[in-house]
């Protein structure tokens, strides 16, 4: 057996080896031009390379250079419409659309747009004499009118201003006011040095923390303080002369009911930031409340110190302020600080003190 396996091995390797034809493609490699170089421009008056043919919108947005938008901000300057004003570009100091194609050596300004604030818009109140003017910003019942300014979309109050028709008489005599409460942490310490010092105010409280702190409006309404409707729920989520009718009248009606729940009368209703508009003022008069807003701002909303804080309202206020404080919405340790300040101040300057109503 062994001999007979050897025998087939070498037949095996008795056949010729056959040849093996190889056959190479050779595909011509087509040559591949040279990229253009890259072009120099300025760009926001640094030199900088760009492609060939690109365009100035294009070029900008390689760079990360594009200019900012501007917004639409209102009468204090919150935003009320945001990237409403397109920033724009300059080529060789000319305007330039963003589909301008560029050219070596082009000095391209991208330029950011500014913030604008909203237009305002006046309203002249005109006051009888012996009533209350609707919206009301003075006290007293001198006759002539009310020039009140706010802003056009947002209703946020800028300024008001009082135009006696007659000799002016009024009482010597301001308003202090206080939003945003009732505050756990600053109304019982406010309510405090007003009793302390005698005088009296006017609280205008947000539904929903006057009915989570019913001891602290009582104490208030004890103390000889009056209270006025702030709104349910103090809506923030757009300027409350924007928002839906049905929503503002919900917010009306809901807060008043609020306030009186505790035995007393509404004063009033103070819209959310001043924000009103002539439809606001129909619904309010509707529900049986007059709107009231004020003609001092003490800006202590704002980070400020008490002296400055106190400087700001004695300086302002004249015969027939109402000026606005706030006692909840926030950190209020410098109106709590300033306030014997303010108090002092008036008085040094002949003014007693009223509530509303």
């Amino acid at each position: 057996m062994f001999t007979r396996q050897i025998k087939r091995h070498q037949v095996a390797r008795r056949w010729p080896a056959l040849p093996v034809a190889v056959f190479l493609i050779v595909v011509p490699t087509p040559r591949v031009a040279d990229p253009p170089p890259p072009m120099d421009v300025m760009v926001a008056g640094l030199p900088r390379l760009v492609s060939p043919g690109s365009t100035v919108g294009r070029a900008l947005e390689t760079l990360s250079m594009e200019p900012s938008a501007g917004d639409l901000v209102d009468v204090e300057g919150f935003p009320l419409k945001l990237g409403a004003f397109p920033g724009s570009v300059n080529v060789g100091g000319k305007p330039a659309s963003a589909e301008r194609v560029l050219a070596p050596g082009d000095v391209v300004e991208p330029i950011d747009a500014r913030d604008r604030i909203e237009p305002v818009r006046v309203e002249i109140v005109p006051v009888a004499e012996g009533g209350f003017p609707n919206p009301q910003a003075h006290v007293g019942a001198v006759p002539g009118e009310q020039v009140i300014t706010t802003g056009a979309q947002s209703g946020k109050l800028v300024s008001s201003a009082f135009r006696p028709s007659g000799p002016a008489d009024p009482p010597p005599a301001v308003a202090l006011t206080f939003d945003d409460g009732p505050s756990p942490s600053y109304t019982p310490r406010i309510l405090r040095v007003l009793e302390r010092f005698a005088v009296p105010a006017t609280f205008f409280v947000v539904g929903y923390l006057a009915e989570r702190y019913p001891g602290i409006v009582r104490d208030a309404a004890r103390s000889g303080m009056a209270l006025g409707n702030h709104s349910m729920n103090h809506p923030r989520s757009r300027p409350f002369s924007d928002l839906p009718p049905h929503e503002v009248r919900s917010q009306i009606e809901s807060g008043h009911d609020v306030v009186e729940s505790y035995g007393v009368e509404s004063v009033g209703f103070r819209p959310p930031g001043g924000s009103w508009s002539n439809s606001v003022l129909d619904l309010a008069r509707d529900l049986g409340e007059r709107i009231i807003l004020w003609s001092v701002d003490s800006q202590d909303y704002e980070a400020s110190k008490p002296r400055i804080l106190a400087r700001r309202v004695v300086r302002d206020a004249e015969a027939g302020s109402i000026i606005l404080l706030h006692d909840g919405g926030g950190n209020r340790a410098a109106t709590l600080k300033a306030l014997p300040r303010i108090i002092n101040g008036l008085r040094r300057a002949g003014l007693g003190f009223v509530t509303l109503g």
